[in-house]
């Protein structure tokens, strides 16, 4: 099996060149974070007359987005029947009714634009294996129905096996989200309006009137900013690290004699399986997803892309060639609904987009109407859903205790010397928690025997950090930072790269 971790989505699109922000700018909005929901947001407040400056840690769209299954789509699991006893049939009506208007601003953004993306309409389906699980996929339907979306149950599939039935959505759509947002860039940069490149954020003050946004090399004075850095970077304002944890995912991309698939499709069983199709350099691939766990508790994550990779050979009898691999990292928020608008209580002007779970083509379409006409002063029927500043403990005080309790656990387990390997244990290909000089550390030692030794806690709330051996990263179980085995930043909520330590 070929060790590269690039999706499809970078390997067939070009790399981007924005210059690096330095020195002083004022502008209407600052948005930080160059992603789905920075890009999208950056765009829609340009049309309507604002001046925008977009700014990037690394390179736009190369983070999670470039790492999606791209799908567009209002179906998020069996969740209808779960939203509707939760928050009522009104709120339920307003989630799935936002989604479908994002399904179709999308649509209306690339026609208008003429964006060559591989846009396709597409159904999409939960299905079941298990004749138990029956029951609730036709009271979904029953429930999605009732709210004026487009669900069918169904019997049979184009998988390459049968099915015991699903949850359809007809009327979705799956697109090249790389191609979509190289293209929408294009149309944000110039006059008052910037993009700027290697140009991270580490730090946000009040100012009269507005706030100060302080990169590396400069600052940025704005009336408002928007903060769309997958996880929230600034832990003052709206608990987001108690409120959301990271879960890591995995796709493969392969090429296989047959796959008629007519649609995308996601399994209600877990270990979850999501397939889709695209085609890209003169080949229909298929995109096999799957097998998430919480970030930086699984010890070998390369076992997910080898689970993914048996599967494939059963399904499709071992006849498939396997061109591309690659993970993806998602935000959880408590009760499965993103937090949208404005940060916390008293931060006028200050806005966030968060915690899409697995379906953040159309939630990060969804965030960016939100938070526009928040800005343009305009009321957002879907606006309540989705605030940032609920804070609904009924359906979601276990999970919210889970995620104290595990950031508690890890925040200890920083501060405890509790392993007895050294550097002389240390295997070819291992990253491991070692002793160091009477200290725990993290260590790697690659293929050549070079050896790299970091710190091991994690600069954004002090939690211990683990070795993902399927990317080389070290990450972060409570909140989802990762570091590269030289310590740098791969993702946020850390605005700080730990320490290297010379051997």
């Amino acid at each position: 099996m070929r060790n590269f971790n690039r999706s499809l989505w970078l390997e067939t699109t070009p790399i981007t060149n924005y210059e690096t922000f330095r020195g002083e700018l004022k502008t209407d909005v600052a948005v930080i974070g160059a992603g789905i929901v920075g890009i999208t947001t950056a765009y829609l407040l340009k049309k309507a007359g604002l001046r925008v400056t977009l700014l990037e840690s690394n390179r736009i769209c190369e983070g999670n987005t470039a790492n999606t299954t791209a799908k567009i789509t209002s179906l998020h699991d069996v969740f209808y029947t779960k939203i509707t006893e939760n928050y009522g049939k009104d709120s339920a009506a307003q989630y799935g009714l936002a989604n479908e208007k994002a399904i179709q601003k999308i649509r209306e953004i690339i026609e208008e634009n003429k964006i060559d993306c591989d846009f396709k309409e597409q159904i999409n389906v939960i299905y079941t294996l298990l004749e138990e699980n029956l029951p609730m996929l036709h009271e979904e339907v029953r429930v999605a129905r009732s709210l004026g979306l487009p669900a069918r149950f169904i019997e049979e599939s184009s998988l390459p096996f049968d099915i015991k039935g699903g949850v359809c959505f007809d009327n979705q759509a799956q697109f090249h989200p790389r191609k979509y947002l190289l293209a929408l860039a294009e149309k944000i940069e110039g006059g008052d309006c910037h993009i700027f490149e290697n140009s991270r954020v580490v730090d946000l003050e009040n100012e009269d009137k507005g706030y100060k946004v302080i990169t590396k090399e400069g600052t940025v004075y704005a009336s408002n900013v928007v903060v769309a850095t997958h996880f929230p970077i600034f832990d003052r304002y709206g608990l987001y690290f108690a409120k959301m944890h990271a879960e890591r995912s995995y796709a493969l991309g392969i090429t296989a004699p047959d796959f008629p698939l007519d649609g995308m499709y996601k399994s209600y069983e877990n270990p979850a399986r999501s397939f889709r199709t695209q085609e890209a350099n003169g080949n229909q691939y298929i995109i096999l997803g799957g097998e998430g766990h919480r970030t930086g508790e699984k010890e070998d994550t390369q076992e997910c892309y080898n689970n993914l990779f048996e599967y494939a050979k059963v399904i499709y009898d071992g006849k498939f060639d396997l061109h591309f691999k690659w993970s993806a990292q998602d935000m959880m928020p408590l009760d499965d609904i993103p937090y949208i608008g404005q940060y916390g209580k008293s931060t006028e002007g200050l806005y966030v987009a968060t915690g899409f779970k697995k379906w953040g083509m159309s939630s990060s379409m969804v965030a960016a109407m939100i938070i526009t006409d928040e800005i343009m002063g305009k009321i957002n029927e879907h606006r309540d859903i989705f605030s940032a500043r609920r804070f609904e403990l009924a359906p979601s005080i276990m999970e919210l205790g889970g995620n104290v309790k595990e950031a508690t656990k890890n925040i200890i387990a920083a501060r405890l010397n509790n392993t007895t390997k050294t550097l002389e244990d240390l295997k070819l290909g291992e990253g491991t928690h070692i002793i160091y000089k009477g200290e725990k550390v993290g260590a790697y030692k690659d293929e050549e025997g070079r050896v790299y030794i970091v710190d091991i806690v994690c600069k954004h709330l002090g939690c211990e950090l683990h070795f993902n051996d399927a990317e080389k990263s070290w990450d972060c179980p409570c909140h989802g930072s990762r570091y590269t085995i030289r310590g740098e930043i791969i993702e946020a909520p850390t605005t700080e790269p730990i320490k290297l330590i010379q051997l």
